[in-house]
Protein backbone atom coordinates (compact mmCIF):
# COMPACT_ATOMS: atom_id res chain seq x y z
CA UNK A 1 0.00 0.00 0.00
CA UNK A 2 2.89 1.98 0.14
CA UNK A 3 3.04 4.72 -2.77
CA UNK A 4 6.63 6.29 -3.73
CA UNK A 5 6.06 10.06 -4.43
CA UNK A 6 9.10 10.88 -6.84
CA UNK A 7 9.01 14.28 -6.79
CA UNK A 8 9.25 14.46 -2.88
CA UNK A 9 12.39 12.06 -3.41
CA UNK A 10 13.76 14.38 -5.70
CA UNK A 11 13.12 17.25 -4.18
CA UNK A 12 14.78 15.76 -0.98
CA UNK A 13 17.78 14.67 -3.13
CA UNK A 14 17.58 18.21 -4.80
CA UNK A 15 17.73 19.58 -1.86
CA UNK A 16 20.88 17.63 0.14
CA UNK A 17 22.87 17.60 -2.68
CA UNK A 18 22.25 21.83 -3.47
CA UNK A 19 23.36 22.63 0.10
CA UNK A 20 26.27 20.31 0.38
CA UNK A 21 27.28 21.82 -3.03
CA UNK A 22 26.55 25.64 -2.08
CA UNK A 23 28.78 24.66 1.15
CA UNK A 24 31.98 23.88 -0.90
CA UNK A 25 31.17 26.87 -3.21
CA UNK A 26 30.92 29.25 0.08
CA UNK A 27 34.53 30.47 0.19
CA UNK A 28 34.59 31.53 -3.14
CA UNK A 29 32.55 34.20 -1.73
CA UNK A 30 34.50 34.30 1.85
CA UNK A 31 31.14 32.60 3.70
CA UNK A 32 30.94 29.90 6.30
CA UNK A 33 29.71 26.55 6.15
CA UNK A 34 27.86 27.38 8.79
CA UNK A 35 26.30 29.73 7.59
CA UNK A 36 24.78 27.49 4.33
CA UNK A 37 23.46 25.67 7.10
CA UNK A 38 22.01 28.14 8.91
CA UNK A 39 20.31 29.28 5.60
CA UNK A 40 19.14 26.01 4.55
CA UNK A 41 16.85 26.02 7.39
CA UNK A 42 15.21 29.34 6.06
CA UNK A 43 15.70 27.90 2.32
CA UNK A 44 13.78 24.72 2.39
CA UNK A 45 10.61 25.37 3.18
CA UNK A 46 10.64 29.02 1.55
CA UNK A 47 11.18 27.91 -1.78
CA UNK A 48 8.45 24.78 -1.40
CA UNK A 49 5.95 27.16 -0.58
CA UNK A 50 7.01 29.47 -3.18
CA UNK A 51 6.91 26.62 -5.67
CA UNK A 52 3.79 25.48 -4.40
CA UNK A 53 1.87 29.31 -4.74
CA UNK A 54 3.85 29.84 -7.95
CA UNK A 55 1.70 26.80 -9.13
CA UNK A 56 -1.63 28.01 -7.83
CA UNK A 57 -1.33 31.38 -8.69
CA UNK A 58 -0.50 30.07 -12.57
CA UNK A 59 -3.87 27.64 -12.52
CA UNK A 60 -6.02 30.03 -10.45
CA UNK A 61 -8.82 29.08 -12.10
CA UNK A 62 -9.00 25.62 -11.03
CA UNK A 63 -7.70 26.31 -7.16
CA UNK A 64 -10.38 29.21 -6.86
CA UNK A 65 -13.37 26.74 -7.44
CA UNK A 66 -11.30 23.70 -5.67
CA UNK A 67 -9.49 26.08 -2.27
CA UNK A 68 -9.21 22.59 -0.54
CA UNK A 69 -6.50 21.55 -2.81
CA UNK A 70 -4.05 24.51 -2.22
CA UNK A 71 -2.31 22.77 0.40
CA UNK A 72 -2.47 19.49 -1.34
CA UNK A 73 1.34 19.44 -2.63
CA UNK A 74 0.81 15.65 -2.36
CA UNK A 75 -1.33 16.06 -5.46
CA UNK A 76 1.51 17.60 -7.21
CA UNK A 77 2.34 20.88 -8.50
CA UNK A 78 5.18 23.31 -8.08
CA UNK A 79 6.64 26.20 -10.34
CA UNK A 80 10.19 26.75 -10.35
CA UNK A 81 9.99 30.48 -10.77
CA UNK A 82 7.68 30.39 -7.83
CA UNK A 83 10.03 28.45 -6.12
CA UNK A 84 13.03 31.23 -6.79
CA UNK A 85 11.23 33.66 -5.70
CA UNK A 86 10.23 31.98 -1.97
CA UNK A 87 13.97 31.60 -2.08
CA UNK A 88 15.10 35.04 -2.54
CA UNK A 89 12.42 36.68 -0.30
CA UNK A 90 14.36 34.38 2.42
CA UNK A 91 17.60 35.21 1.61
CA UNK A 92 16.70 38.84 1.44
CA UNK A 93 15.64 38.18 5.28
CA UNK A 94 18.40 36.11 6.10
CA UNK A 95 20.85 38.70 4.03
CA UNK A 96 19.66 41.50 6.53
CA UNK A 97 19.72 39.70 9.56
CA UNK A 98 22.66 38.09 9.04
CA UNK A 99 24.62 41.26 7.39
CA UNK A 100 25.46 39.62 4.48
CA UNK A 101 25.46 40.63 0.70
CA UNK A 102 22.35 39.15 -1.09
CA UNK A 103 24.16 38.78 -4.07
CA UNK A 104 27.41 36.65 -2.74
CA UNK A 105 24.52 34.57 -1.30
CA UNK A 106 22.71 34.26 -4.85
CA UNK A 107 25.91 33.70 -6.98
CA UNK A 108 26.26 30.75 -4.55
CA UNK A 109 23.25 29.19 -4.42
CA UNK A 110 22.26 30.03 -8.55
CA UNK A 111 24.86 26.82 -9.30
CA UNK A 112 22.78 24.32 -7.08
CA UNK A 113 19.70 25.54 -8.48
CA UNK A 114 21.05 24.67 -12.02
CA UNK A 115 22.07 21.61 -10.83
CA UNK A 116 18.67 20.87 -8.78
CA UNK A 117 16.62 21.54 -12.17
CA UNK A 118 18.05 18.39 -13.67
CA UNK A 119 16.21 16.56 -10.40
CA UNK A 120 13.13 18.18 -11.67
CA UNK A 121 13.71 16.88 -15.23
CA UNK A 122 14.64 13.92 -14.16
CA UNK A 123 11.35 13.29 -12.18
CA UNK A 124 9.52 14.84 -15.03
CA UNK A 125 10.17 12.02 -17.41
CA UNK A 126 9.80 9.91 -14.71
CA UNK A 127 6.12 10.68 -14.58
CA UNK A 128 6.31 10.81 -18.47
CA UNK A 129 4.90 14.76 -19.05
CA UNK A 130 6.46 17.71 -20.30
CA UNK A 131 7.00 15.65 -23.34
CA UNK A 132 7.58 17.21 -26.55
CA UNK A 133 6.10 17.13 -29.52
CA UNK A 134 5.84 14.12 -32.39
CA UNK A 135 8.98 12.91 -34.30
CA UNK A 136 10.57 11.05 -36.22
CA UNK A 137 14.09 11.01 -34.80
CA UNK A 138 16.14 7.78 -33.40
CA UNK A 139 15.85 8.98 -29.91
CA UNK A 140 11.82 9.73 -29.80
CA UNK A 141 10.29 7.80 -26.96
CA UNK A 142 6.77 6.69 -26.86
CA UNK A 143 4.80 8.04 -23.95
CA UNK A 144 1.89 5.55 -22.33
CA UNK A 145 -1.61 6.84 -23.82
CA UNK A 146 -0.44 9.18 -26.18
CA UNK A 147 -0.30 9.27 -30.00
CA UNK A 148 2.75 9.10 -32.07
CA UNK A 149 6.50 9.08 -30.67
CA UNK A 150 7.67 11.77 -28.95
CA UNK A 151 10.74 14.52 -28.46
CA UNK A 152 12.36 13.60 -24.96
CA UNK A 153 12.14 17.81 -23.94
CA UNK A 154 13.04 16.15 -20.28
CA UNK A 155 16.69 15.36 -21.41
CA UNK A 156 17.04 18.10 -23.53
CA UNK A 157 15.92 20.20 -20.36
CA UNK A 158 18.83 18.37 -18.74
CA UNK A 159 21.72 18.82 -20.94
CA UNK A 160 20.80 22.73 -20.99
CA UNK A 161 21.09 22.55 -17.17
CA UNK A 162 24.03 20.90 -16.81
CA UNK A 163 25.52 23.47 -19.37
CA UNK A 164 23.74 26.75 -16.67
CA UNK A 165 25.12 24.73 -14.05
CA UNK A 166 28.71 24.49 -15.72
CA UNK A 167 28.91 27.67 -17.04
CA UNK A 168 27.99 29.52 -13.85
CA UNK A 169 30.08 27.35 -11.53
CA UNK A 170 33.39 28.66 -14.31
CA UNK A 171 31.98 32.23 -13.92
CA UNK A 172 32.27 31.80 -10.05
CA UNK A 173 35.39 30.44 -10.32
CA UNK A 174 37.21 32.83 -12.87
CA UNK A 175 35.35 35.91 -10.38
CA UNK A 176 36.62 34.68 -6.57
CA UNK A 177 39.54 36.74 -6.84
CA UNK A 178 37.51 39.59 -6.81
CA UNK A 179 34.18 38.19 -5.42
CA UNK A 180 32.94 41.91 -4.01
CA UNK A 181 33.92 43.42 -7.72
CA UNK A 182 31.68 40.75 -9.71
CA UNK A 183 28.75 40.04 -6.80
CA UNK A 184 25.48 39.69 -8.55
CA UNK A 185 26.68 38.91 -11.84
CA UNK A 186 26.98 34.96 -11.59
CA UNK A 187 23.14 35.33 -10.59
CA UNK A 188 22.29 37.50 -13.65
CA UNK A 189 24.67 34.82 -15.73
CA UNK A 190 22.43 32.18 -14.48
CA UNK A 191 19.04 33.94 -15.37
CA UNK A 192 20.84 35.06 -18.97
CA UNK A 193 21.30 31.73 -19.70
CA UNK A 194 18.11 30.35 -18.59
CA UNK A 195 15.63 32.61 -20.30
CA UNK A 196 17.18 32.23 -23.40
CA UNK A 197 17.66 28.30 -23.03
Amino acid sequence: SLEIRWYGIIFAMAFFIGILMAAKLARKKNISKETIYDFAVWLIPSSIIGARLGHVLGNIDYYSNNPAEIIAIWHGGVALFGGIFGAALAAILFCRKKKLNFFDLADIFVIPLAFGTIFGRIGNFINQELYGTVTTLPWAIGIPGVEGLRHPTQFYAVAKDVFIAAMCFLHLKRTAIHPQKFAGKTTALFFMLYGTL
